[in-house]
């Protein structure tokens, strides 16, 4: 017999229903409206004080923020912390980024992890660990730059193979 005062466990959820979309069958393709010359040109996304997972698109502009990523045309980031930035054009003033990988990029005053451009401008006070470009305007404070990673890579691989010959062995 069963304990009447016992809990009783909950009903399983219901699966979530996924709709499928029928694809529509036309006699003739249909060619896509040319854009209107009269309409307003699209806005550049801005975020400000906010947390953000991702940001894709044109153009975006964040301040005082924290965003994991950014995949965009044209990246602004002031006074704020960025996991990374994919983008043509790339400005960071006043912040924290991982990594930067674009055309043409500007650091001020800023700590980056990783830049691998084809034009770096960095201002007075900004720290790069590691720095990769074609082209650097200005004097930054770089820690590795393309040969010096290189090397570090070189030995931090030697010591690896060395210490799993020794437990092998």
């Amino acid at each position: 017999m069963t304990d009447p005062s016992a809990p009783v466990p909950p009903e399983p959820l219901p699966r979530p229903v996924r709709l499928r979309r029928r694809a529509t069958q036309s006699a003739a393709p249909v060619a896509p409206e040319p854009p209107d010359p009269a309409a307003p040109a699209p806005q550049p996304a801005g975020v400000s004080r906010s947390a953000i997972g991702s940001m894709r698109g044109g153009d975006a502009t964040i301040d005082r923020s924290a965003v994991g990523g950014m995949r965009v045309e044209t990246a602004t980031a002031d006074r704020s912390a960025v996991g990374g930035i994919l983008a043509r054009t790339a400005s960071v003033r006043q912040g924290l980024v991982r990594d930067v990988l674009g055309g043409e990029v500007r650091v001020e005053q800023a700590i980056v992890r990783t830049v691998v451009a084809n034009r770096v401008t960095v201002g007075p006070r900004t720290g790069i660990v590691f720095l990769v470009a074609r082209r650097v305007d200005g004097q930054p404070t770089v820690l590795f730059d393309w040969r010096g990673g290189l090397a570090l890579g070189i030995a931090l691989g030697g010591a690896a193979a060395l210490i799993r010959a020794l437990r092998r062995g």
